[in-house]
């Protein structure tokens, strides 16, 4: 147990910023395949719904089997699945092939971050949970920003077979986590040499556990509401209200995105040392302000409230997945899928439902919307229990499962 652990943290966040470059990219590849297939729009959309519907949904089914089965295989296997089928889109001439690969790369999607997640909960030992979850966290984060530029750049080396591309990052990324699969499998087994250490690390499930990961779960849907409201409304409120260039409002998204990472840095150590729930609290608390004051001022301020809603609002990320692994402490995939998975696939959802309002009503009404969101979001946390420390049996009994 001498060996240090960060190595295995940043190989698992690694992994997971590769398999996301598949999600992250498909955005800038929709465009190359509407024109080389003439596609209408919904069958543009189509494609994108694809990937986010098998990604999110079939997470329970991946956390509920490792949950029964320890499957470590499955992190080289998701990288390869995921990687390989993006790298091929390129290549494909026929639309329900294209939506049957796109399928494809969304299983390895949904397998890699419950198995992923779970292994970093474990790895961590109790000890910075929070602080281990966010380094997974922000490589998806990096991922996904890093992916529309990386397919910019293949494509116009090499034209939209370009994708092929990918296979470099993806088939590295594979071996190393199959190198590493024997000692990972170590440090995160319950039974042997590893029991001792796993002392006092699992958290207490209340009565109302199902009632508590509701709260939770609404929570996470409740915040990636506000995460993708954001994202989606920044550009087109600064340049249409506020008055503001297309450059600046690029930038503020840039910034908006960049600090959320940062913020993932900054709450899982807070959240270790404070408590998971009183950071979530802050979180919200923070938001509301920064995100009226985000909407309602330009300029130099607009650009600093950027940031800090950012770091408020994405954040919390990982801490959320610790804290559902926490409360379902004997079904820690089932909960990373939950929050990873169903969560934020149904969160996501929350921007068509703001782009509806904004067609109905007008953009200053969906604006309204994104900044009530953080009040409720407040008022749920209230309602989430203190976890508290549980023996070393049930724990161990929970890493098994």
């Amino acid at each position: 147990m001498k060996e240090m652990l960060w190595i295995y943290y940043l190989l698992l966040s690694l992994g997971h910023m590769v398999i996301d470059l598949a999600p992250g990219s498909l955005l800038i590849i929709m465009t190359y395949l509407k024109s080389s297939m003439s596609l209408n729009f919904t069958q543009t959309t189509l494609i994108f719904l694809t990937a986010e519907l098998t990604s999110s949904f079939f997470q329970p089914f991946f956390g509920v089997l490792i949950d029964k089965k320890r499957v470590h295989w499955l992190l080289p296997a998701a990288v390869f699945l995921t990687i390989g089928a993006i790298s091929l889109v390129g290549y494909i001439t026929n639309y329900y092939l294209l939506l049957f690969v796109i399928f494809i790369a969304g299983i390895g999607l949904a397998a890699y971050h419950p198995e992923a997640s779970k292994d970093t909960y474990l790895l961590s030992k109790g000890k910075m949970p929070a602080s281990a979850m966010s380094i997974f966290s922000i490589g998806g984060t990096a991922g996904m920003g890093l992916a529309p530029v990386l397919v910019t750049y293949f494509i116009t080396k090499a034209g939209q077979k370009g994708t092929m591309f990918f296979l470099i990052p993806g088939l590295l990324t594979t071996l190393l986590l199959a190198f590493a699969l024997p000692r990972i499998k170590a440090f995160t087994d319950p039974n042997g040499e590893t029991n001792e250490v796993r002392k006092n690390i699992g958290y207490q499930s209340t009565q109302s556990t199902r009632k508590s990961l509701a709260i939770l779960l609404v929570f996470v849907i409740l915040r990636s509401w506000i995460h993708a409201g954001i994202l989606n409304f920044i550009p087109l409120y600064y340049m249409d209200y506020l008055g503001e260039s297309a450059s600046y409002g690029s930038k503020l998204l840039m910034v908006f995105l960049i600090s959320g990472g940062v913020g993932m840095l900054v709450a899982g150590p807070l959240a270790d040392r404070f408590g998971l729930k009183r950071v979530l609290f802050f979180s919200m608390l923070f938001s509301i302000p920064f995100t009226y004051l985000l909407f309602n001022i330009g300029s130099y301020w607009g650009m600093v409230f950027s940031i800090l809603t950012g770091m408020a609002v994405a954040g919390t990320f990982g801490v959320t997945v610790v804290y559902a692994q926490r409360i379902l402490f004997n079904r820690i995939g089932l909960a990373s899928a939950l929050m990873l998975g169903v969560g934020s696939g149904i969160g996501a959802f929350g921007a068509t439902i703001l782009g509806g309002i904004a067609d109905l009503w007008g953009i200053t009404y969906s604006i309204w919307v994104i900044s009530v969101l953080p009040v409720i979001g407040l008022a749920l946390v209230l309602f989430l229990p203190e976890v508290s420390r549980i023996t070393a049996d049930s724990h161990q009994e929970g890493a098994k499962g």
